[in-house]
C-alpha cells in the first residue's frame, strides 16, 4: 500500500503508516495515537503530534482529496487512492484537538479456505451459507468495525451464479466481483453543518429500479440513518 499522498503532512505517524502489520491507527481528541495489529489495540506513547499543525495537515489532505475540512464542514470521510479509509473530526465536533482514524486497506484477496482454517467458519456452515445465496435468498450481515463483514460479503459474492447481474449500493468502494457483471452505485457525500443525510429510503427505490436479479445481501455501517 502507499500513503505518498498523506505522508508529507502526518509525518509524526509514518512508522504507523509504513507497518505493514497494523491494520488501523487512531488518533483521539486528547491527543493519544493507538494503533490495531493482529486485532488487538495497542496505544503508541512515543508520538507526539501538536494538535495545530494534524488540523492543518488534515485541512490540506481533504483539499487534495477534492473535500472539505473546515469549521462549516468539520467531519471527513474519504478513501485514499490505495482505497485505505481515513476519517477525521475536528472541533467543534471533537474537542480540544481532531480526531483522526485510519484503516489500511488489504490487498490481500481472502478465500473462504481462509476463513475455515482461521476458525472464522466451519465447513458445514461455509457450504450453508453459499447454498443460501446461489438460491436467491437475502442475508443481513452486522457487526463492528473491523469484525470481517466486507471480506464475508466479498467471499459469499463468490457464490453469486455468473447469470446473475448485480446491483452494489456503498458509501465507500470496497466490495469486489471481479467475476460477475457488476452495476456499482455510490452515493455522494452529504454532509450540512456535521450532520450526516443519508436518503436510505431513495438507495433502496433506486436499488429496485435497478432491477437486480436477487436482493442477496447486505451489511450495515454506521449508527441511525435519517432520510
Amino acid at each position: 500500500m502507499s500513503f505518498d499522498l498523506i505522508l508529507p503532512f502526518l509525518r509524526p505517524i509514518e512508522p504507523l503508516l509504513l507497518d505493514d502489520s497494523i491494520s488501523e491507527i487512531m488518533g483521539n481528541p486528547d491527543s493519544s495515537w493507538w494503533y490495531e495489529r493482529d486485532g488487538i489495540m495497542r496505544r503508541d506513547e512515543s508520538i507526539s503530534f501538536d494538535a495545530g499543525r494534524l488540523r492543518t495537515g488534515l485541512e490540506v489532505v481533504a483539499n487534495r482529496l477534492g473535500k472539505k475540512l473546515d469549521e462549516d464542514n468539520p467531519v471527513l470521510n474519504a478513501q485514499l487512492p490505495d482505497g485505505s479509509r481515513l476519517a477525521a473530526v475536528i472541533p467543534p465536533v471533537a474537542r480540544p484537538a481532531p480526531a483522526l482514524v485510519i484503516r489500511k486497506f488489504s490487498s490481500r484477496k481472502y478465500t473462504v479456505e481462509d476463513l475455515i482454517s482461521r476458525g472464522t467458519l466451519t465447513r458445514p456452515l461455509a457450504e450453508f451459507l453459499a447454498e443460501q445465496i446461489r438460491s436467491g435468498k437475502t442475508l443481513l450481515i452486522s457487526g463492528g468495525t473491523g469484525t470481517g463483514k466486507t471480506t464475508l460479503l466479498n467471499i459469499l459474492g463468490q457464490a453469486i451464479p455468473e447469470h446473475e447481474r448485480i446491483v452494489i449500493i456503498e458509501d465507500t468502494s470496497e466490495l469486489s466481483h471481479p467475476e460477475a457483471e457488476c452495476s456499482c452505485r455510490r452515493m455522494p457525500d452529504r454532509y450540512l453543518q456535521g450532520i450526516r443525510l443519508l436518503r436510505r429510503s431513495f438507495e433502496v427505490c433506486f436499488a429496485v429500479a435497478s432491477r437486480p436479479h436477487h436482493p442477496r445481501r447486505s451489511a450495515r455501517h454506521g449508527g441511525p440513518h435519517f432520510a
